[in-house]
C-alpha cells in the first residue's frame, strides 16, 4: 500500500499526528498539513490518492478546498470528518 498517499488536513496538531500514525502503521504514505491554503499548495504539487479533512479548516473551508483541489484533479477523494457536520453539508456535498 506504500504507492498509497493521503493528505490530512487539520488544525489540531494532536489530532493529525495520531491519525497519520494509525494509517503509517496500515502501510499509507502520509502527508500532513494545518490549513486549506497548504494542502491546496500540496495537491498542487503532488499525487495523492485521498485528502482526510474536515468542513471547519483554517484558510479554504474543506467545501472550498474540495471544489478548488478537483479543478486539478478529477479523481482525486475526500474524506470529511466533522463533530458538527448537518445533513445540509453533506448532501450539498
Amino acid at each position: 500500500m506504500s504507492n498509497q498517499h493521503i493528505l490530512i488536513v487539520d488544525q489540531s496538531h494532536k489530532d493529525r499526528i495520531a491519525l497519520s500514525k494509525s494509517l503509517e502503521d496500515w502501510g499509507y504514505h502520509v502527508t500532513t498539513v494545518p490549513d486549506g491554503y497548504l494542502a491546496l499548495k500540496k495537491i498542487k504539487s503532488e499525487t495523492y490518492r485521498l485528502v482526510i479533512t474536515n468542513f471547519e479548516i483554517q484558510g479554504l473551508t474543506g467545501p472550498e478546498l474540495f471544489q478548488q483541489a478537483r479543478t486539478e484533479n478529477e479523481t482525486l477523494e475526500f474524506l470529511f470528518l466533522s463533530g458538527n457536520a448537518s445533513v445540509e453539508n453533506a448532501v450539498a456535498m
